[in-house]
């Protein structure tokens, strides 16, 4: 067992594990970031497990975000994707290094001025044929914002999801997206502090089919010099299960 954790969240030391661990014999590292909210976050939620299984997905481990904040996770039973995840655990974990296991449908930041996650979502919002969900925290990037505005536009129906608590956040794109006419609610949700309950989902589906999904918000910063990795999920299965939690939440009283 080797274990990464953020530096910054790390001295939140009567929540994060990381002590305690090392203190049991499990080896750990920790990623060097200041923990401030406007600087790049190794902002990673995923685990490889015997190089063939990974867990991914908007979710930290904690029990509040289990409990009380909205979340998404999956696990994925195959051993090229799990390669992959493998790949970048390690380059992190021997010189600290990220961005370097890109392939295919998996892409990790950073990527600097390349933004690959940003091109990869951009590329998969360009396929859209006729409907786009989203459930995300926070989204500021402008190319990805102003190519969902030019899918509303040539007819593809966009239906967008927010966290309440982060509207000056996302302030910009919810107002693009309102002339577009998309249709757009807000999560309204209670808790304060590092108890904050969260809108925490990170997703988009198209079409029914493609699932986007792992850790990233739709924010240019991390794509550049944090610390995220993005995975495109090609099963109408699978989709439809994002897709029905959605229109959950959707209908619920929590959604405004």
């Amino acid at each position: 067992m080797r274990v990464l954790f953020d530096g910054g969240e790390a001295k939140f030391v009567g929540l994060s594990v990381d002590g305690k661990l090392s203190s049991n014999g499990v080896p750990v590292k920790l990623m060097n970031t200041s923990g401030s909210a406007t600087a790049p976050k190794f902002h990673h939620k995923f685990a490889v497990f015997d190089g063939k299984t990974v867990a991914t997905g908007s979710y930290n481990w904690s029990v509040d975000a289990d409990e009380t904040s909205y979340e998404n996770s999956i696990i994925i039973r195959d051993p090229l994707i799990a390669q992959v995840y493998q790949k970048e655990f390690d380059s992190l974990w021997t010189s600290g290094k990220g961005g370097v296991g890109t392939a295919g449908d998996v892409v990790f930041a950073p990527s600097g001025a390349a933004r690959k996650i940003q091109a990869k979502i951009i590329d998969e919002i360009k396929a859209a044929k006729s409907e786009i969900v989203l459930a995300m925290y926070q989204f500021t990037s402008t190319n990805v914002r102003k190519e969902l505005v030019a899918a509303a536009a040539r007819g593809v129906k966009v239906t967008c999801l927010f966290d309440w608590d982060q509207r000056s956040i996302n302030k910009t794109t919810m107002d693009a997206l309102k002339v577009a006419h998309a249709d757009m609610k807000q999560v309204h949700l209670g808790g304060s502090g590092v108890h904050q309950e969260k809108f925490h989902n990170k997703f988009a589906v198209i079409d029914g089919k493609t699932v986007i999904t792992g850790s990233f918000n739709w924010n240019v910063q991390q794509d550049e010099v944090g610390f995220e990795n993005l995975l495109v999920i090609r099963d109408p299965a699978i989709a439809k299960k994002y897709v029905d939690r959605f229109a959950q939440v959707w209908s619920s009283p929590v959604a405004q």
